[in-house]
């Protein structure tokens, strides 16, 4: 009788958990800063549109400007610390301890479908991974509170020059709150993945599992390179051109082990007739050949040509995602994905965006920003 073996599932609830918590923690942020603005009685609108009434300062009067500027710029730092400090640790602890545990636990199953040892022990290896994991996600939920503060700053100091406290700077402290949510969703949605990406990958192998069937979501979300991936058989040597289920950025795809008696029954050569059909994918061919992002720079900008062809490089600041940029067989830029909104809410309203590079036209070869295309990022 032939052995079902229980699917991979991607762990939703984690996911759901970790932005439900990075949400939080922006709205405390807000909260925090609309307490700041009340006990300066800097005018702003409320939620329930009654004013915050009172005298600032004179703001044609330096010295207060200079006061409430200096008290403002302690605010934010002593705000950061507090942001990014246990509550953003406990966090990412718990996202990573329950990916880490529902990947076990499924592997688990799948083992005594098969009648394998189950309880695979983690290894060093694994342990190095979350712990990188866990300063890295430390980083990206530090720059989600400083953003949002020195962004905060710049508004309620640009307003308080120009006269224009009042409705104009709340609705931009909304437009901020927003886009920061938004970088949130992100982070919790890329990161739960590539946790539980990289532990079913360690406890498969370390089970003696050598190959694995790519499953998607199955819905209009995934991301049109990935389509013609369901269903196919990898191994977790080379994966797809040195890609694997929740690699890439928003990837929700998982990987289904394909054990002994499974391989036995498989077609090899449909086998090798799908790896020739995925290699002549014009998605991959445009990968690099050990992955998606090839390098990564931390606050630095991006050249526009002479890389290498068909590179991928990844800017960070704080050791958050910034902007990645593609190339072209030339060593051009082709596309940028932008994954903050520069400080100007108002002019790119939707984060992550895009920015496509045309060297045919005339003039600035970098276009204006776009909304990204299913599965684009």
């Amino acid at each position: 009788m032939k052995v079902k073996t229980p699917p991979t599932h991607f762990p939703m609830r984690v996911e759901e958990a970790y932005k439900k918590q990075l949400n939080a923690l922006v709205d405390l942020i807000h909260e925090g800063v609309l307490k700041f603005l009340d006990n300066h009685k800097v005018p702003y609108l409320q939620v329930d549109d009654i004013y915050a009434q009172g005298d600032l300062f004179n703001p044609q009067d330096p010295s207060d400007v200079e006061t409430f500027k200096q008290q403002l710029d302690e605010f934010v730092k002593q705000a950061a610390l507090i942001y990014g400090g246990d509550l953003a640790k406990r966090m990412v602890e718990q996202m990573i301890k329950g990916s880490e545990r529902i990947a076990n636990n499924i592997v688990d199953e799948q083992l005594k479908a098969h009648s394998r040892v189950q309880n695979i022990e983690i290894t060093d290896d694994e342990l190095k991974f979350l712990q990188s994991k866990a300063a890295e996600n430390m980083s990206y939920i530090s720059s989600i509170g400083s953003e949002y503060l020195n962004k905060v700053q710049d508004a309620v100091m640009r307003h308080l020059t120009s006269g224009t406290l009042g409705s104009s700077l709340a609705a931009e402290i909304m437009d901020i709150t927003d886009v920061s949510k938004k970088r949130a969703n992100l982070i919790a949605r890329d990161q739960t993945a590539k946790v539980f990406g990289e532990m079913t990958k360690y406890k498969q192998k370390k089970a003696g599992i050598s190959y694995f069937r790519w499953s998607t979501a199955l819905d209009e979300r995934v991301r049109p390179r990935h389509r013609p991936l369901e269903g196919k058989i990898f191994s977790w040597d080379d994966g797809w051109g040195g890609i694997y289920p929740g690699d890439e950025i928003n990837c929700r795809c998982v990987a289904d082990p394909l054990f002994e008696d499974e391989l036995d029954e498989a077609d090899p050569d449909e086998f090798f007739q799908q790896q020739t059909e995925l290699q002549e994918l014009p998605a991959f061919r445009d990968v690099p050949k050990n992955g998606m992002i090839q390098r990564t720079k931390e606050n630095n900008s991006l050249k526009a040509r002479g890389a290498e062809p068909n590179e991928v490089i990844m800017m960070t600041q704080n050791g958050a995602p910034y902007q990645k940029r593609y190339f072209d067989a030339e060593g051009r830029a082709l596309k940028d994905i932008d994954y903050t909104d520069h400080f100007q809410p108002a002019a790119h309203p939707v984060v992550p965006h895009v920015h496509d590079w045309d060297w045919d036209v005339g003039g600035r070869p970098r276009q204006k920003w776009r909304k990204p295309n299913d599965g684009e990022v």
